[in-house]
């Protein structure tokens, strides 16, 4: 499981939204959200597309949840209510495994590391 957070201030330009994207989360896994909030017409979780999966107004929020979506994103969009806004929500959810590959300066260190081996046990032999 892993844990993000938000939070922050909305100036008072009337209906003013900001926009959170959560990426890497393991998709069909359950997430939940919990925060507090003041002046916020609505806390919304997206998809990746822009669907609503959940919205809430209460305060404090949640928690609330659902399911993450196939693509692993929840979008978190917080609209203002034309006044200064204030928010801090916390979002708790399994996060996708990483995968075995490893990165290219790995595997060109390992290989420039066999060729050297490789070297210098030709040198021995020839120098036999």
């Amino acid at each position: 499981m892993g844990t993000d957070r938000v939070f922050g201030a909305i100036s008072p330009t009337g209906g003013d939204n900001d926009f959170f994207a959560f990426s890497g989360l393991a998709a069909g896994a359950a997430y939940s959200f919990v925060g507090t909030y003041e002046n916020i017409q609505n806390v919304g979780v997206l998809n990746s597309a822009g669907g609503v999966l959940n919205a809430t107004v209460s305060n404090p929020a949640g928690p609330f949840g659902g399911i993450v979506p196939g693509d692993g994103v929840l979008v978190v969009q917080v609209l203002q209510n034309e006044q200064v806004a204030y928010y801090d929500l916390e979002l708790t959810a399994q996060l996708a495994p990483t995968s075995g590959v490893p990165e290219p300066a790995t595997v060109a260190t390992v290989g420039l590391g066999l060729a050297a081996a490789g070297l210098a046990s030709r040198r021995r032999k020839l120098a036999k």
